[in-house]
């Protein structure tokens, strides 16, 4: 008989009852864990974020004024343990224009018009990403949103006329090429490896238009083709180890498309990228990308995500939006199965932070300047319920619940779950660890709610292989199975 390990787990609502098989049978909704079913793409690779656009807010900080701020984010005893960090290459956009949300939007270009390089002129982000590569990132991805104003149709770096038409110069191609490039290679001259380069950013939408707030490109698949085929051929002539990564689509559908696309029309293109960026806004409509990405030979990243929208009752600055975030990033490993996953930015500018009840849907935190300190939303604390516990090396394995998570450690055999509860009410669940695991492990709990933030709660055992857990009103609990 072939036997399937799995972990057992039968969700059921309080109601004062002894549990007993039968009445499990009878009110139990039940779930399951496959510890034997792994992530297609091996063992996972960290947590991480981009320093776009709130560092350009911090450029008069003092050293211990930044590593305040990185320290929460990237230190794993005191913060997140983020190990991912994205630099923004800025296009520049024409001098003479001001039309982005903020001057913290305004990312500064490296070149101009009259081929004048200028490497200090993004001189605050490079201190950050060096800052965080102190503090524990270990993997660097540089990214573009759109080409120098002087390379594009409209003038712009904010988009063409049409939004949907290519804004990139068909004869500007390789010299955007040679801009992304030397940029890396700049970096590399201080020491910062570069790991991967995505020359796009969502560049299968109608959000980049002349005139808006933000710097973006649109790019068709054929015109992406050329400039990947161009970027290559660069890092070659560089002699560069970076690798390329694209697209950075803002769904799930629109990332399937884009790459099938380009599959068809070039397959030779199609093996110059070494991983596929995918965004989590939209993950509808795509169920089968992660085996149509394993198929094709390519791992999944999760580059950027942050919600705009809250889940239960509690309003956004308490526990609302923090569950919608636990829930996107529960869909996304379901669904896409990443190797990493990042969150779009971790701070507002500084322009823009008001007060953190004001605050409580984008970002994790905000800057207080003249005390030194950050003032954490409740999303930064639901996050670390993930950051902190499942780290570098772990492997997330199948489960059939959406709002249940889990990973192991495949040299201990820890296994660490995540739970999140969106109602008003507790939800417990008993699980059944299996025949192979060791009687009376000992579980550690820590919880975010409402009235705890990432609070350690008193330690759990195993009892015959089974284990009771609850999962309170509104809340984000791991559970750590040693």
């Amino acid at each position: 008989m072939n036997k399937i390990q799995y972990i057992f787990i039968a969700a059921f609502f309080i109601s004062g009852l002894i549990l007993t098989p039968n009445l499990m049978a009878q009110n139990c909704e039940q779930s399951k864990i496959f510890p034997n079913e792994e992530n297609l793409f091996g063992p996972f690779q960290g947590w991480g974020t981009s320093l776009a656009w709130w560092t350009n807010s911090y450029g008069n900080l003092t050293e211990e004024q930044r590593q305040t701020i990185i320290r929460a984010f990237y230190d794993v005893d005191d913060g997140l343990g983020l190990t991912i960090v994205r630099y923004n290459i800025g296009g520049g956009d024409h001098p003479d224009h001001h039309h982005f949300y903020s001057q913290e939007a305004e990312a500064p270009g490296y070149l101009d018009e009259k081929g004048v390089w200028n490497f200090d002129a993004d001189r605050v982000q490079v201190q950050f990403l060096k800052e965080a590569i102190a503090q524990g990132a270990q993997t660097v991805e540089v990214f573009s949103n759109s080409p120098p104003w002087f390379m594009t149709v409209s003038g712009c770096t904010a988009g063409a006329e049409n939004p949907s038409d290519d804004n990139l110069r068909e004869d500007k191609i390789d010299a955007f090429a040679d801009y992304l490039t030397e940029v890396v290679r700049y970096l590399e001259s201080e020491n910062i490896q570069v790991d991967t380069l995505s020359p796009f950013n969502e560049p299968n939408t109608e959000f980049w238009k002349k005139g808006g707030g933000q710097e973006g490109c649109h790019y068709s698949a054929e015109m992406e083709i050329k400039v990947l085929q161009s970027v290559e051929k660069k890092l070659v002539e560089k002699n560069l180890t970076t690798q390329i990564a694209a697209f950075d689509d803002n769904t799930f559908e629109k990332a399937k498309d884009n790459i099938g696309r380009v599959a068809e029309i070039s397959p030779e293109t199609l093996k110059l990228i070494d991983q596929v960026n995918v965004h989590a806004y939209y993950t509808q409509n795509a169920d089968d990308i992660a085996t149509f990405l394993n198929d094709l030979g390519k791992i999944p990243v999760m580059s950027e995500l942050d919600v705009a929208h809250n889940i239960g009752e509690n309003p956004p600055n308490q526990m609302g939006s923090a569950l919608a975030f636990a829930e996107k990033i529960h869909d996304s490993f379901r669904i896409l199965q990443p190797i990493s996953w990042s969150i779009f930015t971790v701070l507002p500018r500084e322009s823009s932070a008001g007060p953190a009840k004001d605050s409580g849907y984008y970002f994790l935190a905000r800057y207080i300047r003249e005390e030194n300190r950050l003032e954490f939303f409740k999303k930064y604390y639901a996050f670390a319920q993930y950051t902190k516990f499942i780290r570098p090396g772990y492997i997330f394995i199948r489960t059939d619940s959406p709002r249940l998570l889990a990973a192991k450690e495949p040299e201990s055999g820890k296994i660490v779950l995540v739970l999140y509860n969106e109602e008003n009410r507790d939800v417990s669940y008993q699980i059944h660890l299996g025949q192979n695991q060791k009687k009376n492990q000992n579980v550690q709990v820590y919880r975010t709610s409402p009235t705890e933030n990432l609070a350690r709660l008193d330690d759990m055992q195993t009892a015959e292989s089974l284990v009771s857990l609850t999962a309170a009103p509104y809340s984000v609990t791991t559970f750590i199975i040693e």
